[in-house]
Protein backbone atom coordinates (compact mmCIF):
# COMPACT_ATOMS: atom_id res chain seq x y z
CA UNK A 1 0.00 0.00 0.00
CA UNK A 2 2.77 2.62 -0.26
CA UNK A 3 1.32 5.68 -2.07
CA UNK A 4 4.09 7.92 -1.50
CA UNK A 5 6.51 7.14 2.35
CA UNK A 6 8.44 5.23 0.15
CA UNK A 7 9.24 8.17 -2.11
CA UNK A 8 9.75 10.54 0.45
CA UNK A 9 11.93 7.89 2.55
CA UNK A 10 13.91 7.21 -0.53
CA UNK A 11 14.63 10.43 -1.24
CA UNK A 12 15.21 12.06 1.79
CA UNK A 13 18.49 9.51 1.60
CA UNK A 14 19.18 9.40 -1.72
CA UNK A 15 19.26 12.92 -3.13
CA UNK A 16 21.89 12.23 -5.16
CA UNK A 17 19.65 9.40 -6.93
CA UNK A 18 16.52 11.15 -7.61
CA UNK A 19 15.46 14.47 -9.59
CA UNK A 20 12.12 15.08 -7.72
CA UNK A 21 9.76 13.45 -5.25
CA UNK A 22 6.18 12.68 -5.59
CA UNK A 23 3.57 11.13 -2.53
CA UNK A 24 0.53 11.04 -3.09
CA UNK A 25 -1.99 10.54 -0.45
CA UNK A 26 1.53 8.84 1.41
CA UNK A 27 2.10 8.48 4.83
CA UNK A 28 4.43 11.21 6.42
CA UNK A 29 5.18 9.83 9.83
CA UNK A 30 5.85 6.07 11.27
CA UNK A 31 5.79 6.36 14.27
CA UNK A 32 1.73 7.09 15.34
CA UNK A 33 -0.49 4.14 16.04
CA UNK A 34 -2.44 4.45 13.31
CA UNK A 35 0.18 4.80 10.74
CA UNK A 36 1.62 1.30 11.59
CA UNK A 37 -1.65 -0.32 11.66
CA UNK A 38 -1.41 -0.08 7.81
CA UNK A 39 2.30 -1.24 7.57
CA UNK A 40 0.87 -3.87 9.41
CA UNK A 41 -2.17 -4.67 7.74
CA UNK A 42 -0.15 -4.09 4.45
CA UNK A 43 2.20 -7.17 5.93
CA UNK A 44 -0.62 -9.97 6.30
CA UNK A 45 -2.13 -8.96 2.88
CA UNK A 46 1.42 -8.93 1.27
CA UNK A 47 2.19 -12.61 3.08
CA UNK A 48 -1.25 -14.07 1.79
CA UNK A 49 -0.01 -12.50 -2.06
CA UNK A 50 3.43 -14.77 -1.29
CA UNK A 51 1.82 -17.31 0.44
CA UNK A 52 -0.34 -18.52 -2.81
CA UNK A 53 1.78 -17.68 -5.40
CA UNK A 54 4.53 -20.38 -4.02
CA UNK A 55 6.90 -17.36 -3.31
CA UNK A 56 6.77 -17.69 0.74
CA UNK A 57 10.31 -19.14 1.78
CA UNK A 58 10.03 -18.21 5.44
CA UNK A 59 12.43 -15.12 4.88
CA UNK A 60 9.31 -13.07 4.76
CA UNK A 61 8.11 -12.56 8.38
CA UNK A 62 4.63 -11.45 8.73
CA UNK A 63 3.82 -13.11 12.27
CA UNK A 64 4.13 -11.43 15.50
CA UNK A 65 3.29 -7.84 16.75
CA UNK A 66 2.67 -5.01 14.97
CA UNK A 67 6.31 -3.56 16.44
CA UNK A 68 7.88 -6.71 15.11
CA UNK A 69 6.57 -5.95 11.62
CA UNK A 70 7.56 -2.45 11.87
CA UNK A 71 10.91 -3.06 12.60
CA UNK A 72 11.32 -6.04 9.74
CA UNK A 73 9.75 -3.30 7.26
CA UNK A 74 12.17 -0.60 9.12
CA UNK A 75 14.47 -1.50 11.37
CA UNK A 76 14.50 -0.78 15.01
CA UNK A 77 12.72 2.49 15.95
CA UNK A 78 15.90 4.38 16.76
CA UNK A 79 16.80 4.14 13.25
CA UNK A 80 13.71 5.67 11.80
CA UNK A 81 15.17 9.82 12.35
CA UNK A 82 17.37 9.38 9.68
CA UNK A 83 14.49 8.65 7.19
CA UNK A 84 10.96 9.59 8.48
CA UNK A 85 9.85 12.21 6.77
CA UNK A 86 8.32 14.31 8.84
CA UNK A 87 11.52 14.08 11.04
CA UNK A 88 13.51 14.33 8.48
CA UNK A 89 12.02 17.86 7.45
CA UNK A 90 12.68 19.09 10.83
CA UNK A 91 16.24 19.84 9.37
CA UNK A 92 15.29 20.23 5.96
CA UNK A 93 18.43 19.62 4.70
CA UNK A 94 17.24 16.20 2.92
CA UNK A 95 14.74 18.09 1.34
CA UNK A 96 16.39 21.20 0.37
CA UNK A 97 18.27 19.17 -2.68
CA UNK A 98 14.19 18.96 -4.49
CA UNK A 99 13.89 23.00 -3.78
CA UNK A 100 10.74 23.44 -5.71
CA UNK A 101 10.70 19.81 -7.18
CA UNK A 102 8.94 18.11 -4.09
CA UNK A 103 4.96 17.66 -4.36
CA UNK A 104 2.78 16.70 -1.48
CA UNK A 105 -1.34 15.21 -2.89
CA UNK A 106 -3.42 14.50 -0.16
CA UNK A 107 -7.51 14.21 -0.41
CA UNK A 108 -9.40 16.12 2.64
CA UNK A 109 -11.24 12.85 2.69
CA UNK A 110 -8.81 10.96 3.73
CA UNK A 111 -8.47 11.73 7.49
CA UNK A 112 -5.47 10.58 8.64
CA UNK A 113 -3.33 11.25 5.68
CA UNK A 114 -4.65 14.75 5.42
CA UNK A 115 -3.38 15.96 9.18
CA UNK A 116 0.30 13.53 8.00
CA UNK A 117 1.08 15.43 4.93
CA UNK A 118 -0.42 18.55 6.52
CA UNK A 119 2.71 17.85 9.95
CA UNK A 120 4.98 17.45 6.75
CA UNK A 121 4.01 20.55 4.41
CA UNK A 122 4.46 22.84 7.75
CA UNK A 123 7.81 22.60 8.71
CA UNK A 124 8.64 22.23 5.21
CA UNK A 125 7.30 25.80 4.54
CA UNK A 126 9.08 27.13 8.18
CA UNK A 127 12.40 26.08 6.75
CA UNK A 128 11.69 27.56 3.39
CA UNK A 129 11.81 24.60 1.34
CA UNK A 130 9.61 25.59 -2.10
CA UNK A 131 7.39 22.22 -2.80
CA UNK A 132 3.90 21.97 -3.88
CA UNK A 133 1.02 21.11 -1.41
CA UNK A 134 -2.25 19.90 -2.81
CA UNK A 135 -5.35 19.06 -1.12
Amino acid sequence: RSRGLGALKYGATHSDLFSAIGSFSGGTDIRPADAQRIVDDSMWVYGASFATTGLLDGTYRVTGGTAYRMSTVFGPPSDWAAFNPVQVAGSAASYRAYDGRLALYAGTGETDVYGWNQALHQPLLDRGVTHRYCT
